[in-house]
């Protein structure tokens, strides 16, 4: 059954933290009367009058005289500058929402959720990645698929129920005999692509609870992978070797009702994507392979891929329409059609290493933040991107207990483009409002103004997440947590937190 759509993280308040309406900010201007003595009939405005010549310029006998304006002279910088100080003061930021992001609970016995193994049916197998179906993006059936470290696929259904309930019948199936690091759900929902440490994709069928295809052509661990949006059967994968893949899946013959799980090969081949370009490879080609941590496709710009890497905070967009090589030593390297111009893990680094650090995961904005992308960095930080040029913005994100030091952790974004969840590897996560971020030139009545909640309850580290519509999933070493929003349970377990602790898991504002 479809949940129905909640309103509680509707943010449709029109006053702002100094007590303003929208009306004080849009109050037409009163038109002059045709008896107004304190202005002239038939006189034109002028413009460039000052105090100094007003009295000069009464005594002009020209009616009319339009005086010249003198510009001061300026670079393109200060230019630019000054238009985003106009717009930013025009256009009202949104007002901090930690009451909205307080609200977050989460059922101990209904919304907990353990994958055990296929193999013994006992033991529990470690969640490593997780994702909500498009419809569960879109306010429908709230299915949540889960991928363990046996390989396995568990289809959840995280419908609201009571701990008295009986968890709704899953769906499980075995898509790898391997960990799988990624998964994605269909752009229809009706297939899953897996990403394994086994060095192969492989497409599954959710109602028949079967794998269709088998793609193989990395030479380690398949990291991550990623649907293209404008084109159902095309998809791109990253490895450990440093590859990014594409796929077609119309090359396969009748894929979708195969039952032979056949190999489909790659139809592209960008190799060593993340390395430095420039530098030689040695004879077995096995020089710094460095690894692809992240693959999404910018809204807007199609035939496009942006990537990122686990060695530094640079990303790169590569045209998915460019020849690619087919060897494992190729001799030119294919180059990305733009790469950012600096690495934010060392130039907003305030420690004394400074040292490059890679990105665990990327994020596409919507809503408010359309036009940018998200990097969850092994410095504890969220660094924005403008997806356009891939250039780093100064709006990053953190928080002094967050730590992000492992590739396990990764960070989602709400469908409404307003929050951003991200796990840590120190038994936390942490919720952030990011709908501000691309007000790069600081406003100083609302600077440092950015909520941020943390998510207690955990008993290991916090991995992968994601956002379903006003639900989201976090994975621990053990089990899956659902969040919603519930202010009624949020302020009983803010009376007792002592009693409360044992049936709930709630946020705390920071």
């Amino acid at each position: 059954m479809d949940n129905q759509p909640s309103t509680v993280l509707q943010n449709t308040t029109n006053v702002y933290g100094d007590g303003t309406t929208l009306h004080t900010f849009f109050q037409p201007h009163k038109r002059p009367s045709n008896d107004d003595a304190t202005r002239p009939l038939n006189k034109k405005p002028r413009i460039g009058v000052t105090t100094e010549n007003r009295e000069a310029e009464s005594q002009s006998p020209v009616e009319g005289v339009v005086e010249e304006v003198r510009v001061p002279r300026t670079n393109v910088f200060n230019m630019l500058r000054n238009m985003y100080r106009v717009r930013n003061a025009l256009v009202q930021p949104s007002i901090p929402t930690n009451r909205i992001l307080e609200s977050f609970v989460s059922s101990e016995k209904a919304d907990t959720f353990h994958c055990h193994s296929v193999r013994d049916g006992v033991s529990v197998s470690p969640p490593y990645t997780c994702a909500f179906s498009n419809g569960s993006k879109r306010g429908k059936s709230a299915l949540l698929a889960v991928a363990a470290e046996d390989g396995a696929v568990h289809i959840l259904n995280t419908t609201r129920r009571e701990d008295w309930d009986y968890e709704p019948q899953r769906t499980v199936f075995a898509a790898h005999c391997n960990a799988v690091f990624d998964l994605k759900w269909h752009p229809d929902d009706e297939y899953i692509a897996t990403a394994s440490g086994d060095q192969t994709i492989v497409i599954s069928s959710v109602r028949h609870e079967s794998r269709l295809a088998t793609l193989a052509g990395h030479t380690q661990s398949v990291k991550c992978v990623a649907w293209e949006p404008e084109n159902v059967n095309v998809l791109c994968s990253g490895g450990r070797d440093g590859t990014i893949l594409l796929w077609d899946l119309r090359a396969g013959e009748n894929w979708k009702t195969s039952t032979d799980h056949g190999e489909l090969g790659p139809c592209l081949i960008i190799p060593h994507a993340h390395k430095d370009f420039g530098t030689r490879f040695t004879p077995n080609g096995r020089k710094v392979a460095r690894s692809i941590t992240s693959l999404v496709y910018a809204i807007g710009k199609p035939y496009s891929v942006i990537s990122s890497g686990a060695f530094d905070g640079v990303l790169r967009e590569w045209d998915i329409r460019l020849p690619g090589q087919k060897s494992k030593l190729p001799k030119r390297q294919t180059r990305p059609i733009q790469m950012s111009p600096l690495d934010p893990t060392i130039e907003f680094d305030s420690s004394s290493s400074r040292r490059a650090r890679g990105v665990t995961s990327l994020s596409v904005g919507t809503g408010p933040t359309e036009g940018l992308l998200f990097a969850l960095a092994n410095d504890s930080s969220i660094h924005t991107f403008s997806t356009d040029t891939l250039t780093p913005l100064s709006s990053t994100f953190s928080h002094e207990t967050m730590r992000t030091n492992s590739f396990y952790v990764k960070s989602a974004i709400s469908p409404c483009g307003k929050w951003i969840v991200t796990g840590s590897s120190d038994r936390k996560a942490f919720l952030y409002d990011v709908s501000n971020a691309s007000r790069n030139f600081e406003i100083s009545s609302w600077e440092g103004k950015c909520s941020v909640v943390e998510l207690g309850g955990n008993r290991s580290e916090v991995g992968a997440v994601d956002w379903g519509h006003d639900i989201f999933a976090t994975c621990c070493d053990r089990a899956v947590k659902v969040w919603r929003p519930d202010i009624e349970i949020r302020r009983s377990c803010e009376r007792d937190p002592q009693e409360q602790k044992w049936n709930w898991s709630w946020a705390t504002s920071l």
